[in-house]
């Protein structure tokens, strides 16, 4: 197993949609590969997209932005007609992506995230990790309406999200990443932007372009 943290990439390209966003140096905060997968890429698979997040017009904005990333860098990419129901967990996405004859799949969770003032924290949003199995995806409890400074800008509310890839066949998770929130006040850009982070670390993880090595 390895592990990163706190690592800083400019991005090697960003899809229009993310683009329109405004494409930010991406930030993770850890993320985690399976040694078996090395060397294996998503540009051969045909690759479902998947977002769980607080409501569905973000799981949407983040399947959106996911797939725009992934078709940019040629890879071919499945969608369901609605996000698929949380409450199924990684079984009910590998069900649609075998429905779809899709090889793989990119699952992400999409979380709230934030610091509160008395310098405790719990978890908020989806206990357990990306669709209650995959491995990230804690967040830090927040008062209701409580706004505070996030890189300079006073955000209500701070997104998160844990993206992970998952083999159909055998349901093995083979790599994840953790994205840290982006600076705005604005819910669809942060889910832009953390989306647009997770295409890149992918891009340097060798997932869907050349292997790049990661400069803190």
């Amino acid at each position: 197993m390895s592990a990163s943290r706190s690592i800083r990439w400019l991005p090697a390209a960003c899809s229009a949609a993310i683009l329109a966003a405004g494409c930010a140096t991406s930030v993770i905060e850890g993320q985690w590969a399976d040694t078996a997968f090395s060397g294996r890429s998503l540009l051969t698979s045909r690759v479902l997209v998947s977002c769980r997040a607080p409501d569905v017009s973000l799981a949407r904005i983040c399947e959106d932005n996911l797939a725009s990333g992934l078709r940019d860098a040629g890879v071919v990419v499945l969608r369901t007609p609605e996000p698929i129901d949380a409450a199924g967990g990684v079984p009910a996405v590998l069900s649609a992506a075998k429905a779809l004859a899709a090889d793989s799949a990119v699952m992400s969770t999409v979380s709230i995230s934030a610091t509160n003032p008395y310098g405790t924290s719990s978890t908020w949003g989806y206990p357990g990790g990306m669709y209650g199995a995959l491995g990230m995806g804690r967040g830090v409890a927040m008062g209701g309406g409580m706004g505070f400074t996030l890189g300079g800008v006073h955000a209500a509310t701070a997104f998160s999200a844990a993206t992970g890839v998952v083999e159909v066949a055998s349901g093995q998770e083979l790599w994840s990443v953790r994205v840290p929130p982006p600076a705005s006040d604005d819910a669809a850009i942060q889910v832009a932007r953390l989306s647009g982070a997770s295409i890149d670390a992918m891009r340097r993880a060798g997932l869907i372009g050349p292997m790049a090595i990661n400069k803190k």
